[in-house]
């Protein structure tokens, strides 16, 4: 039993659960900007990821199995001149090609999971975009990241080839989208926050909001959903649930524990955390607390290196269900 792990410019690694390294790659050098951000995802056997630092961005998949390079990508140009970014890319399968979309500053693109060849970009003029992108039918929904967010939702089908900027972005919000949190798709609706915890709930084909109500304080933590409600846990430890669904709706707020800036929520039952979170634990190792779940505790034994001082300290919040 072995999970893949990632420590941004650090590199990436294969530990069992007893912490002993089956493989590592630090072979892949960048110079960051506040150290790593995306998490990487699983495609096939491919470990996929993205290194949007100050020069030189790329992308690149390493065999999951062995840690070697199938391929690398360098970002293509854009008009962006700063070039760090932090999403964590999706998968979908769209348009009868199996694609990864990993957004970067200036634009987002797709890649074919296989090669690497560049399939088609969408620009627009942020940096430092942070939330992963959302996916409903033929449609996925980008966010434009720094200074003021925007929210794309694109078009992907059999005709997205090259730059399709003018053709198939069919909508795009302009006020109160997110820098950080990321997109959320309950029962064919669209919800999101913004940073200072204004949520909207949209139609995801057209781009009409349903509603747009205050629901938290300074946020940076994604929503989670589960059984019909969506939590929102902001950085002063509040906890808001409302119930999904077109009318805007409070269930319960509540105060947890002290939080650090990005804690994102771990829902359990019965004092049990729910296995498709137990399961993702290791996975989700990673330097930037963006991408930290919950705290392991002794971090060192799933670091392969070791001369790099590692700090993941963030407390495990369980809102109980």
């Amino acid at each position: 039993y072995k999970r893949q792990v990632h420590f941004g410019h650090m590199g990436s690694a294969c530990p069992n659960l007893q912490g002993e390294v089956i493989w590592k790659n630090d072979e892949l050098k960048y110079d960051p900007l506040h150290g790593n951000g995306g998490t990487p995802i699983i495609v096939d056997d491919l470990f996929f990821y993205s290194a949007d630092a100050l020069t030189n961005p790329f992308v690149v998949a390493l065999d999951k199995n062995t840690g070697k390079v199938v391929w690398k990508k360098s970002r293509s140009e854009t008009q962006q001149a700063r070039k760090f970014s932090f999403s964590t890319p999706t998968f979908i399968n769209m348009g009868g090609r199996s694609q990864i979309i990993s957004p970067a500053s200036g634009a987002v693109f797709s890649y074919d999971s296989k090669t690497g060849e560049e399939l088609w970009s969408v620009d627009y003029g942020g940096w430092s975009v942070i939330p992963k992108p959302g996916v409903y039918k033929n449609m996925i929904y980008v966010g434009t990241g720094y200074e003021r967010a925007h929210l794309l939702g694109i078009r992907v089908d059999e005709k997205s080839k090259g730059n399709v900027t003018e053709s198939h972005v069919e909508w795009e919000i302009t006020k109160r989208a997110p820098n950080t949190p990321s997109f959320m798709i309950v029962d064919d609706l669209l919800y999101f926050i913004s940073d200072g915890g204004i949520a909207t709930c949209v139609e995801p084909l057209t781009g009409e909001i349903i509603w747009q109500e205050r629901t938290a304080g300074p946020i940076s933590a994604s929503p989670v959903h589960f059984d019909g409600k969506i939590y929102f846990l902001d950085e002063q430890g509040k906890t808001t649930v409302i119930k999904a669904g077109r009318k805007f709706e409070v269930i319960s707020e509540n105060k947890i524990l002290k939080v650090e800036k990005s804690s994102r929520l771990v829902l359990s039952k019965k004092n049990k955390i729910l296995e498709s979170a137990k399961k993702n634990i290791i996975s989700d190792l990673s330097l930037n607390k963006r991408s930290i779940p919950f705290h392991l505790g002794d971090e060192k034994k799933y670091n392969p290196f070791l001369n790099q001082n590692c700090e993941m300290a963030l407390e495990l919040s369980l809102i109980h269900i």
